[in-house]
């Protein structure tokens, strides 16, 4: 047929029949679109089919994962460290998600359970638009009631949360107790609504009202002054995301089986992933060399330099995401210990011993002996990646020892009796400085302190304690001095780290005060368009320099050693787990 067309075509244009060549010009231009459109239509019918499910993804399989320490609780509402933390990841939802601009610096959410969401009443009411094809593990429908249980437990008294701080703005009544009824408000089992006393930055407004979740239909019976000793004692919790929780073997493992029904964005791959409890770095190294584990956080750059030639591991990394820090207690711990007084702390109450402290510790020397490229100088609570809000002008306060000892004669410490050891007011400047077991960086930085501090006077004595119990000091306040870490949060809000108010404020551990800081916060969650309160974190983060309520010693790499055989990970800045619903397991041909 199209030889025919071609060759009337031609017969046309030489007898010069303008008419009749263009009939036959249009018969072939139908001809070529029929055959072309077909051609599009088979195509994009075996892209559609290879999308749905890729020949390459394998379903099936168990990942191991070695962690250094067990969970807590497996529990969202009383969760505090960091290894439960990484197991709600896989077990209870989120309303929302993030993604990050490395280029700005910027966060922004993108939905989850919650599909779509809205701000109303010039700023101070924030609707989310929920799916209705989620379920519990037990496949009861999650809905919007679930959630504002969750939120009145969140805000009950006798709970004792740790993030009381996320209830600032929402409505109080005449106690001073959140007033549930009028700060959240549940439309239908999809729309739930979170007011507030005042519009406030919608970043903190989405991440205050994203707190993961329980299943009403489980905690309704029991009584609130019970729900934390139920939580506590779940071995099997009813969970609601892509893994519930199998087996918990306490201080051995936890295992996570695939929750086949949740589908958000999909089905995760894997069937099982086990979190094998490790203390000991180089019984979990050895576990990843001969393969019995497949994933670790918290690598050290020794360590990772040992896999340099092993194609069997690669590394991966997130930056600029954690910070380790020494903290000084402002309060005598004791008074606090006894009645919750606060006195001033003896050796760290004086701003000019602080600075003395931070001036006598070599940190550059520090993260050159330790972290080498994978550490950088940490002068702040704020992230570098934040461009928008970091405050790239500030120096850090540099090593000087001789200007430290000036500094802390000025507040009194000198060795008035020869031996040695600062004194004043007839006490010694001596302290016990305590971090967890099972981290070889905490660990050497310990013992580097306490040498540096050793030369200017002071009397430092490591101290050791288990992860669970060192955690449960610091929410208490017990310790003089310690050294701890961060997880920043990707959306900036320290009045959980440096607010004043000691009751709402659970994660300042050091009992920083300072009513500056505080009317700054104020500033910046007064705007509403985040992006907008730079300068004024820019201005925290002086004032914090010049306080030095911490020690910021350095930012790290989380660097992660992962088999080749577990496909998919997806290390980044939001999580070291991020995505992990597309992980897979190759094994190993015989």
């Amino acid at each position: 047929m199209l030889i025919k067309l071609v060759s009337k075509m031609r017969y046309t244009f030489f007898s010069q029949s303008r008419q009749a060549a263009r009939v036959c010009i249009s018969a072939f231009l139908r001809f070529c679109g029929i055959v072309f459109f077909k051609w599009i239509l088979i195509i994009s019918f075996v892209v559609l089919f290879s999308c749905s499910r890729p020949a390459e993804i394998q379903l099936g399989g168990t990942a191991v994962i070695a962690v250094s320490a067990d969970a807590d609780v497996l529990d969202p509402i009383f969760w505090s460290s960091s290894s439960t933390g990484t197991i709600l990841q896989f077990t209870f939802p989120d309303l929302i998600e993030l993604n990050f601009d490395t280029s700005t610096g910027r966060t922004e959410y993108v939905p989850s359970l919650a599909k779509s969401w809205e701000w109303s009443n010039d700023g101070r009411t924030l609707t989310y638009h929920l799916r209705t094809d989620a379920h519990w593990s037990d496949g009861i429908p999650i809905t919007a009631q679930d959630i504002k249980f969750s939120y009145r437990l969140y805000a009950n008294p006798k709970i004792q949360n740790v993030r009381k701080s996320y209830f600032t703005y929402f409505f109080k009544n005449e106690l001073g107790e959140v007033d549930m009824n009028r700060s959240v408000n549940v439309e239908n089992d999809s729309t739930i609504a979170f007011n507030f006393v005042s519009a406030y930055d919608r970043f903190q407004q989405l991440t205050h009202t994203a707190l993961n979740f329980v299943p009403k239909h489980i905690y309704e019976s029991v009584d609130p002054a019970q729900i934390r000793s139920l939580a506590m004692n779940q071995e099997k919790p009813v969970t609601g995301k892509h893994y519930t929780i199998e087996k918990w073997i306490r201080k051995q493992e936890i295992t996570l089986a695939r929750n086949d029904h949740w589908k958000i964005p999909h089905q995760a791959y894997l069937d099982k992933i086990v979190f094998r409890i490790i203390p000991d770095a180089n019984t979990r190294l050895i576990e990843l060399k001969t393969g019995h584990v497949d994933f670790i956080e918290g690598l050290s750059p020794e360590e990772v330099r040992e896999f340099k030639n092993d194609s069997g591991i690669r590394i991966e990394k997130q930056s600029f995401r954690r910070f380790d820090y020494i903290g000084w207690s402002h309060i005598d711990v004791e008074a606090y210990k006894k009645n919750k007084a606060i006195k001033p702390n003896f050796l760290f109450a004086d701003r000019k011993v602080r600075q003395a402290l931070t001036m006598a510790i070599n940190r550059e020397e520090l993260i050159r002996s330790w972290l080498g490229e994978y550490g950088q100088m940490c002068n702040g609570p704020i992230s570098p990646a934040f461009k928008w809000a970091f405050n790239d002008t500030l120096r850090p306060i540099p090593y000087n020892a001789v200007r430290a000892k000036q500094l802390l004669a000025e507040a009194g410490w000198q060795d008035h009796d020869g031996d040695g050891i600062l004194d004043k007011d007839g006490r010694k400047f001596e302290f016990t400085i305590t971090t967890n077991t099972g981290n070889s960086r905490r660990a050497f930085a310990m013992q580097f302190i306490v040498s540096e501090l050793k030369k200017i006077g002071i009397e430092a004595r490591a101290q050791l304690l288990e992860s669970n119990v060192f955690n449960s000091g610091l929410r208490n306040r017990e310790y003089n001095a310690f050294i701890g870490g961060m997880n920043t949060a990707m959306t900036i809000d320290l009045r959980s780290q440096i607010g004043s108010n000691l009751e709402k404020s659970t994660f300042n551990v050091c009992a920083y005060q300072n009513p500056v800081i505080d009317s700054l916060l104020d500033a910046a969650s007064g705007k509403i368009d985040p992006f907008e309160a730079a300068q004024v974190w820019k201005e925290i983060q002086v004032i914090l320099n010049q306080d030095q309520p911490v020690t910021y010693l350095f930012w790290f790499d989380n660097l992660v050693g992962i088999n080749n055989r577990l496909k998919g990970t997806h290390v980044d800045i939001l999580s070291a787990y991020h995505e992990y619903y597309n992980w897979q397991k190759i094994e190993q041909q015989e």
